[in-house]
């Protein structure tokens, strides 16, 4: 049996004498195409089922619209769960640089509480080298504005690092080590969260390590990160 318009649909459903109503109201989330296709579906399977007789019990369609509306619910679901997870994909990007650069002014200060105890207040500029398999930010200008707390060459290193290329620009805050090495210069690590891009890299977010080599000379140190 076949029905190729809407009043074929509803003549039917009145033959059959279901509530349509009841179905209304329980794909109240659902477009009325999807809504009258499942119940006429089901409605005509209860006729192939039952050849001899065509009338729908109470009972009967509330089973039936349960059982819809639990199928409906499953392919809702499944289909949320599975955009969900190719947006987080697609958002996620890794990206990793060298950055190499010297100090431009520095502010130390003992404290006299032990000895080589120093604070410091430093700017060095440097430049960005794109590293990864995703070029980014290659040859961007960078900037970072840091505070030290050093007994004896090792201690915290604090601040913040500025990316800029043109009109866009990107700042990031991160919070580390310093380490004095046997052999001479600084090992330096930690990790860093990105706080807000400017131009083309607005609304950028993410976060990601580095590690290096400081010393009077200069710096250089690796940075890696997931941006989304």
């Amino acid at each position: 049996m076949r029905f190729h318009s809407s009043a074929g649909h509803c003549g039917l459903l009145q033959t059959l004498g279901a509530s349509k109503d009841s179905f209304e109201k329980a794909f109240c989330g659902t477009t009325n195409q999807l809504r009258d296709q499942c119940y006429l579906e089901t409605m005509s399977s209860i006729v192939r089922q039952q050849p001899h007789t065509i009338a729908v019990t109470r009972e009967q369609e509330e089973v039936m619209i349960l059982r819809m509306v639990f199928l409906v619910g499953c392919v809702a679901l499944a289909q949320l769960t599975i955009a969900t997870d190719l947006r987080g994909q697609q958002q996620v990007r890794e990206v990793e640089g060298i950055v190499r650069g010297t100090v431009a002014r520095s502010l130390m200060l003992r404290v006299p509480d032990q000895q080589g105890h120093l604070l410091g207040l430093v700017e060095t500029q440097g430049t960005n080298e794109s590293t990864g398999k995703q070029p980014f930010l290659h040859a961007a200008s960078v900037r970072i504005v840091e505070t030290w707390d050093i007994v004896a060459g090792s201690g915290s290193d604090r601040g913040f690092i500025i990316f800029t290329a043109g009109a866009d620009t990107l700042v990031a805050r991160y919070d580390g080590t310093a380490a004095r090495k046997a052999a001479g210069g600084t090992e330096i690590r930690g990790r860093f969260t990105f706080l807000r891009g400017v131009g083309e890299l607005a609304g950028i977010s993410g976060d990601g390590s580095y590690e290096g080599l400081a010393s009077p000379q200069g710096f250089d140190f690796r940075w890696r990160a997931a941006m989304r």
